[in-house]
């Protein structure tokens, strides 16, 4: 007789031993269970493990028939060796079942594919057709709440944060365990403290848990960017006024003025924008937004703000001076030519 309340065997040890093993050369993978992040990064990992391929083709299964699938299988490309594909919610959908059954063998598969399911696992008539052809499955279960720690400590270093285990229970504490959440603060952390290479406590991180929201942070930097300085100072003045934290904005402000710099430098020197982008750890499409800002400024400018920044750090730690203020002249000192 089977034990009652049985639990599932599969966990989050399992994904990293899959999504590891998955590095080899599989032209097909399939990802399944109950983790809408960890799919998330499956699909990340997949598209950045087949790089050759100048494009990922993205495609929900509700609009893909047996036909289709045939093709993204064995369609030859003119301008590169392989194409990839990346297909969500398979299990919803009869057609894919059908085009799998009809596969001698992953083998002759010419592309690279990423089958998807939208829920915990695919139907026995899907899974029959998976198992028959060896497709590697990569199941997607999130760490134990005991595990989350340590997790976030290693999710925080690919940020290029440092932070510890009592750090880690501070923004569990302060946002809770969704794990996009759980990013998007980190990446928020990542933006305020980018030049420090010292492991953060919990009492540094804790002013800014929690209050500048990334889209914030995102758009503060964006009308930087574009030259819409009028919106930048209406958006200071408003996250001031609903209580965000001015030593997180200072933090933002600061990180804008050295990606600008050294945008403007590696640019100078002839870089492409991959090229800038693997240098400095920013994503492809900010440094392409950059590099026409950086062009038309003169570096002295953002050395000015940045100083600016490094005063006003000491003195919003010294003294009650309106924070506002020394912001907006920085925000002023950005707007000029």
């Amino acid at each position: 007789m089977a034990p009652k309340g049985k639990k599932n065997a599969l966990t989050y040890k399992h994904f990293v031993e899959a999504l590891r093993s998955g590095q080899g050369d599989h032209a097909i993978i399939c990802a399944n269970g109950p983790s809408g992040y960890l799919k998330a990064k499956v699909e990340e990992w997949f598209s950045k493990s087949h790089r050759k391929s100048q494009e990922v083709t993205k495609r929900s299964a509700d609009g893909i028939s047996k036909a289709d699938f045939d093709e993204y299988a064995y369609q030859d490309s003119i301008f590169e060796p392989q194409s990839t594909f990346i297909i969500r919610g398979i299990d919803k959908h009869g057609e894919i079942s059908q085009a799998l059954k009809a596969l001698e063998s992953k083998d002759s598969i010419k592309n690279n594919i990423l089958l998807l399911a939208k829920n915990k696992s695919f139907p026995a008539y899907i899974q029959k057709e998976l198992t028959r052809l060896g497709v590697k499955t990569i199941p997607c279960y999130e760490p134990n709440l005991y595990e989350l720690p340590k997790f976030i400590v290693s999710l925080a270093k690919k940020h290029s944060v440092k932070i510890d285990l009592q750090g880690a229970q501070l923004i569990i504490k302060s946002v809770g365990t969704d794990l996009f959440t759980v990013e998007n603060e980190i990446r928020k952390l990542s933006l305020i403290f980018a030049d420090c290479s010292e492991t953060l406590s919990a009492d540094q991180l804790a002013p800014y848990l929690d209050c500048l929201k990334e889209e914030h942070a995102f758009k503060l930097d964006q009308s930087l960017i574009s030259g819409n300085i009028a919106t930048a100072q209406a958006l200071l003045h408003d996250l001031l006024r609903r209580g965000e934290s001015h030593l997180a904005i200072l933090g933002i402000l600061a990180h804008h003025c050295r990606k600008a710099l050294q945008v403007y430098y590696l640019n100078k020197e002839g870089k492409q924008v991959r090229e800038i982008s693997q240098a400095i750890g920013l994503p492809f499409n900010i440094v392409k937004n950059y590099i026409p800002y950086a062009r038309k400024s003169s570096p002295q400018k953002f050395k000015t703000a940045l100083f600016q920044c490094q005063e006003a750090d000491i003195i919003f730690k010294t003294s009650r001076i309106q924070s506002e203020i020394i912001l907006s002249d920085v925000i002023t000192t950005l707007a000029a030519g």
